[in-house]
């Protein structure tokens, strides 16, 4: 009799075991889940962002290309402007080693 409730026991603790560890496994199964679910969102966001980076990229090569085109139409205005004035300035290295030198303090009359 003794041998029988023995192995009754040892089923049972069996039976107890193989319960937690099925639960453990749902349970790992379901983080598992959980996790590739975030993966895919963050796959989701991260296309999204990569689309946000090449919108940008595109507006700031438009808006480079703008400012550009602003810079010529300007230079050219003011290039006009002096010509019908008669004024004429020096090129633009010496106008910034002439700037230099006034902020330097040098002499720039030499």
């Amino acid at each position: 009799m003794k041998d029988h409730r023995a192995a009754y026991q040892d089923v049972t603790v069996l039976a107890s075991v193989a319960a937690l560890s099925l639960n453990n496994a749902l349970r790992l199964e379901g983080k598992f889940n959980d996790m590739k679910m975030q993966l895919t969102v963050l796959e989701q966001s991260m296309k999204k962002t990569d689309q946000n980076v090449d919108t940008l990229e595109n507006s700031m090569s438009y808006d480079e290309q703008e400012v550009t085109t602003f810079i010529s139409i300007a230079s050219n205005d003011l290039n006009h402007l002096q010509g019908s004035l008669g004024v004429v300035h020096p090129a633009a290295p010496s106008s910034v080693s002439h700037h230099a030198q006034l902020e330097s303090g040098s002499d720039v009359t030499s």
